[in-house]
Order: C-alpha cells, then sequence, then structure tokens
C-alpha cells in the first residue's frame, strides 16, 4: 500500500484532521454541516451551540486510517465560519442589529 499525500487531511498516527469551512446559513437555518471524508463520502454533523471559529473541533469517531489489526482512527475536525460578503447597507444594518441583540462586542 502506498500512502499519498493530500492536502486536505494531516495525518497523525491512525487520526485524521481536516478543516471545514461553516456558512452562516448553515449555522442560522440548520444548525449542521457537512464534512468530507477522507473516502471522498460526506458525512452530516451537528454544529454545537455557540462554536467559535478556528477553536471549536469535532471528533468523527472511526473514520480516520484503517490498518490491519488495530481500530480505526478518528477524523478531527476544526470549524471555520465563513462569513458572506455585506453588499448593501440593508445587510449591514441587519448584521448591526444582530450583534448588539447577542451582545457581542
Amino acid at each position: 500500500i502506498k500512502v499519498i499525500e493530500n492536502d486536505s487531511f494531516e495525518r497523525r498516527g491512525n487520526d485524521l484532521w481536516t478543516k471545514c469551512q461553516v456558512s452562516l446559513s448553515d449555522i442560522v437555518r440548520t444548525g449542521k454541516t457537512k464534512v468530507k471524508t477522507i473516502t471522498g463520502d460526506e458525512v452530516s454533523v451537528q454544529l454545537p451551540d455557540g462554536f467559535m471559529s478556528g477553536n471549536t473541533t469535532l471528533r468523527i469517531q472511526g473514520a480516520g486510517i484503517r490498518q490491519h489489526g488495530s481500530e480505526p482512527g478518528n477524523l478531527y475536525v476544526v470549524l471555520n465560519l465563513s462569513m458572506p460578503a455585506i453588499k448593501t447597507a440593508r445587510a449591514k444594518k441587519l448584521l448591526e442589529e444582530l450583534v448588539d441583540e447577542l451582545g457581542i462586542y
């Protein structure tokens, strides 16, 4: 078996690490996002309440590397918020109101 480099995943033993861009729409509308695994499959994961971009890591048990004679590793996903461009004055005003409502300073 030949191990090929992959820019989307970092291997640490049998565990894999990746990053996932989470849209504001995913957070507000569904509370979920999809994460691509090393096999190319997508897994739907629940977003934790109040997650902080870059500081929240999810673990998908058993989605890491599978080696003969050992338990499969895990896939660790670092969540990053992807903010849309604010294109109108109304959108900016609405976001300012939301920031005030949430008490974000």
